[in-house]
């Protein structure tokens, strides 16, 4: 039911606490081959039920349908397009008029296009946006426009590049994350891949709450380690993990890193723990999994956000910030702080931890309310 006032019910505000269910992604640029749909281009119900054959995937009752057509990622390295129908603009990907009956048949609960969902210009005479209207009045369905993964991919892309131009990478080891908390959705990359041969389409993306892969290459074989991360720690929005030499050799060790000088105090409130090795059973287990559960453990309740990263015992070390790139920060002064601690250590033997006061000093003039280093 409308009023001039808005819907009063149905109205998309309702779920500004997020919606819950089972999420089909259909890919149709990857289906077809190409980097995205071209403007006009429209999606019959013949391709999306050849795309989900393809994708081996059934789209039934209650399922959401996020339909990605690529609009994002040609605005990205094209730029911007006049959306308007031909002749006074090139129109846009989408929708045709016939995969209305399909998404009836299905009786599908939400859909979430990555442009405006239905392909302009549209095939019915006289009426530009025939498919909202039955979608929303007629069927009931939530319709939630321009859902955005394709600058996700490109920072996470950047990130893990960003991770192998700082020496922190080897070969195709360690792997950048980030997470769109709105949208569920996790991008990080892709499985036993090299950083020269990442490309966006190819970065992974799966489901922050079932883990389910929704497109892009495998994902890394530690994803199930950066989801029990994001699951229990919900500051965070971005996870770096490395094998860098000297922080991969304090894990190696089984020994936290002790705050040892002001370069450690400014970026860490404290020393970095090392979390307690994986029992026998949990190797065999769900060693990812249980590797992210072991990190929690090791933070014992410290805000994340002071204690940027963790040495995983045996194996190397995960960091994690507000976004990708600004875990890989975090990653690289890690590194650096491992190094110093480590020459410290073989210089000075049994060297002290800094002085509480000049531990809280560093910390607090960069990080929190009372913060004054830097342009602020």
């Amino acid at each position: 039911m409308l009023r001039s006032t808005g819907a009063v019910e149905q109205d998309i505000a309702a779920y500004h606490t997020g919606l819950v269910g089972r999420g089909v992604l259909l890919d149709i640029p990857r289906f077809r081959g190409v980097k995205w749909l071209e403007p006009g281009e429209a999606v019959t119900r013949a391709e999306l039920e050849a795309c989900a054959e393809a994708e081996g995937v059934a789209i039934g009752e209650g399922d959401i349908l996020v339909l990605r057509t690529g609009h994002h990622r040609r605005r990205l390295e094209l730029g911007p397009w006049n959306n308007s129908p031909p002749p006074v603009g090139e129109g846009k990907a989408g929708l045709h008029v016939d995969a209305i009956p399909w998404m009836h048949e299905r009786r599908i609960a939400a859909f979430l296009p990555d442009g405006d969902g239905e392909a302009v210009p549209s095939v019915v005479e006289g009426i530009t946006y025939p498919i909202h209207p039955l979608q929303v009045a007629a069927m009931g369905m939530l319709v939630s426009d321009s859902l955005q993964f394709e600058e996700l991919r490109e920072q996470v892309l950047a990130a893990n590049l960003e991770l192998a131009a700082r020496g922190l990478a080897h070969a195709s080891f360690g792997n950048v994350s980030g997470v769109d908390r709105d949208a569920g959705v996790v991008a990080i990359k892709p499985s036993g891949v090299g950083y020269s041969e990442l490309r966006a389409e190819r970065i992974a993306l799966v489901s922050l709450e079932s883990g389910e892969h929704l497109a892009g290459l495998r994902p890394s074989s530690d994803t199930p380690t950066h989801l029990e991360l994001y699951r229990a720690l919900d500051a965070i929005c971005g996870i770096a993990h490395t094998h860098s030499v000297y922080a991969t050799s304090w894990a190696q060790a089984r020994r936290s890193i002790p705050c040892l000088g002001t370069t450690h105090a400014d970026y860490v409130y404290g020393p970095v723990p090392c979390t307690r090795p994986l029992s026998d059973e949990e190797c065999r287990g769900d060693y990812e999994r249980l590797t992210g559960s072991a990190i929690v453990e090791a933070l014992g309740g410290r805000d994340p956000l002071e204690v940027p990263g963790v040495l995983v015992a045996s194996h190397g070390v995960f960091t994690w910030a507000g976004s990708a790139a600004e875990a890989v920060e975090q990653a690289s002064a890690l590194e650096l702080i491992a190094q110093l601690a480590f020459n410290s250590v073989v210089l000075g033997g049994e060297v002290e931890p800094v002085s509480e006061a000049l531990l809280d000093r560093h910390f607090r003039r960069k990080h929190g309310p009372t913060a004054y280093y830097g342009q602020r």
